[in-house]
Parts: structure tokens; sequence; C-alpha cells
């Protein structure tokens, strides 16, 4: 059986989505440095480019790795006398002497063969699924663009557009990246519980343990701030679950900080708070002098 299939079919975008600085860059630098010194040469298709490593995705990181990469497979062209090292478009996959050549109006049907045809719908299936994968990629790629750039409120209003797709890819890279940015936006909202849930999930990520470790520590850091600011305001009950929150965040090397949210709460006046710290620091054989200062305290409530 023959089917018939419109000229224009063969110009539809396979690609719908939009190209990222790096992404432009890897494009650029692969081309030429397939080139690299073969006057007249011809650059083959990219097709799609790698994921760029955390913190390296700009238009000059994406060109010296699409140069790089570009080098390699020209290189493993002219060894291997094949074009096996070339990194192919999604179009090319479709076998174009099986398709009849259109008639002179330009716009008549064209028949190809059932083989042909196969070939078509697979590549469009092939598209949609790439797009699927490299989407929620390319909106964590914008959103921590907005985030260098100060554009904090920017940045999170486009992750909680895209919340569902970023965390519905099967990426484990990319939902981590999404959690470590998360997390940081919400430091600086000064919304700390958020800030350390989101970080908690990339904490043992083999690739950003290390800049969620940080995190953490600017986190501590953040939080005790402005529970000394809150205790200046007489806003004593936040200020001791801010500074209960910055021990738990690592609770043998921040242990005092329990200890100031027991007393804070003091100042507060709410003996169930206090209490509830002052057991904690019993249990945990907190020195006695401080206990004993806390139980005084707790007396005259």
């Amino acid at each position: 059986m023959k089917k018939a299939l419109f000229i224009t079919l063969l110009s539809l975008p396979l690609f719908l989505f939009s190209q990222t600085d790096f992404n432009k860059g890897y494009e650029k630098g692969y081309k030429e440095g397939y080139c690299y010194e073969d006057f007249g040469c011809l650059p083959p298709n990219v097709g799609l480019p790698p994921s760029p490593n955390y913190g390296y995705n700009s238009y000059k990181d994406g060109y010296n790795r699409g140069f790089s990469d570009g080098k390699a497979a020209k290189s493993g062209n002219s060894s291997s006398g094949s074009s096996s090292g070339r990194r192919q478009g999604i179009s090319n996959n479709l076998n174009y002497e099986a398709i009849g050549a259109a008639s002179s109006s330009g716009n008549q049907p064209v028949i190809i063969s059932d083989k042909a045809a196969q070939q078509f719908g697979n590549a469009i299936e092939k598209a949609l699924i790439n797009t699927k994968k490299i989407k929620p990629k390319i909106k964590l790629i914008q959103a921590q663009k907005l985030f260098k750039a100060s554009k904090i409120s920017k940045a999170s209003s486009l992750l909680k557009t895209n919340q569902s797709l970023i965390e519905g890819s099967n990426d484990v890279e990319i939902k981590n990246q999404y959690y470590l940015l998360k997390g940081q936006i919400a430091r600086l909202e000064e919304d700390y519980q958020v800030s350390y849930d989101n970080l908690l999930l990339v904490h043992t990520s083999a690739s950003l343990k290390d800049f969620a470790a940080i995190e953490l520590k600017l986190l501590t850091s953040d939080i005790v701030n402005t529970a000394i600011k809150q205790s200046e305001q007489e806003e004593f009950i936040l200020s001791a679950k801010n500074l209960f929150l910055a021990y738990t965040i690592d609770k043998k090397a921040n242990i005092d900080y329990l200890y100031y949210a027991a007393t804070t709460a003091v100042k507060a006046k709410n003996y169930p708070l206090t209490l509830e710290y002052y057991l904690m620091l019993k249990e945990m054989s907190y020195n006695n002098e401080g206990l004993e200062n806390l139980l005084r305290q707790m007396e005259n409530l």
C-alpha cells in the first residue's frame, strides 16, 4: 500500500523547544571543531547537545565543549572512513531516497513507500520523546540563569510554574539541581524551613553534596542572624523556633543553639516550649551549669 503525505510535512520542525545559550554555543563550537583546519569542509547536523555540568551552562562553556566534541568526531571519521563519529540529527534517520519528487505546483501530495512513512513516524515519535526529556532541563537552566542574575522572584516563579514538569522528570541529576536551586531561593526569601527541606534532598548527591554542604552552612548563619534580630524586636517565639531549626541542621555542632532556643522561649514566657527544649538538653547531658541556669529561669515562669 502507498501512503500520501504532503511535501510540507517534510519541513515539520522536530524540535519544538528553544535553544539555550549553552546549546547555541555547543552547536557553533561543534561545527567549527569538526571543520578545524579543513578548508571547504561541510559540517554535519549536530543533533541534541549534551547536558551541561552544573555551573557550566554559558554560551562559552557550550562552545568549548562543542569544539572539543567536533574535533573528536572528525578524527573518528577520518580514521574509520565512515560517518559513525558524527552526531546526526533525528531527521537523518529518514530515507529520503524513498520519497518521490513533488509536482511542479509545489503543494501536491508526495507518494512515499510504507517503509519511508514508518521511518518518518518513528522520527516524529523519537523527537517528541526527546522533547519531553529535555524540556525540564531547559526550564531549570533558565531558572538558574535568573538566579545568577539576582532575579530571585522570577527564578522562583519559573520553578513554581514548572514544578510538576521538573519533579516528574526521570533524570535524577535534573531533580537534584532543582532541589538545590529551590533551597537557595528559599534561603534568600527567608523561608528557612523550606530551604532546609530541599537541601536535605540533595546533601547525599555525589555531584552536588559539596554545594549542599556550603548552602547548609549559609542557611545556618542566616537563620541565627534572623533569630537575633527577632529577639531584639521581642519576637521571642519566632526567634526560639529559628534557633531550634539552626540546631536541627547539625545537632552535634549546633547544640548550643538548642540552649539559646530554650532561654529565648523563657523570655517568651512559654513554659511548654521551654520544657521541651530543656528535656532534650538534659537527655543529651548538656553542661550542668547551663541546665541549672535554665531550670532557675523556668521556675520564674
